[in-house]
């Protein structure tokens, strides 16, 4: 798998900022229905909040062409696929330098092949640090 992405960051005042982001990846396989090639592009945006708290929104839509049939389909696969992602954390929780970030991410994925459809929502918690 290889990925080639560049990103543009704009930073509005000390406390917010937008980004806007492009990217392609193509991923080899030994059996050419599983090799994919794939463009995609998003935006976000962050704001630090009072209190300590930094909250941010992001979405990336995707779209996905695979290299060959998918024999049991009889069709190449090809794929659109929309993220929704939120997050927040607050700065003034910090452990050693480490701050606790939640998230929650809602993925949308339309295929031309049925089995591969699908609607998931993801709860993220986990530790960010500015190193």
């Amino acid at each position: 798998l290889w990925s080639v992405q560049t990103q543009a960051t704009y930073v509005n005042s000390p406390s917010s900022l937008f980004q806007l982001q492009l990217g392609f990846d193509r991923q080899d396989a030994g059996a050419d229905p599983y090799a994919y090639s794939s463009v995609w592009f998003g935006g976000g945006y962050q704001q630090d909040l009072p209190l300590g708290f930094s909250a941010g929104v992001q979405s990336s839509y995707f779209l996905t062409r695979y290299d060959s049939v998918l024999p049991a389909f009889g069709k190449i696969r090809d794929d659109e696929t929309v993220m929704l992602a939120f997050s927040l954390l607050n700065r003034r929780m910090a452990y050693h330098g480490f701050t606790p970030r939640f998230g929650y991410v809602f993925t949308n994925q339309n295929s031309n092949i049925p089995i591969y459809k699908f609607n998931r929502n993801q709860f993220q918690i986990g530790l960010t640090s500015v190193f």
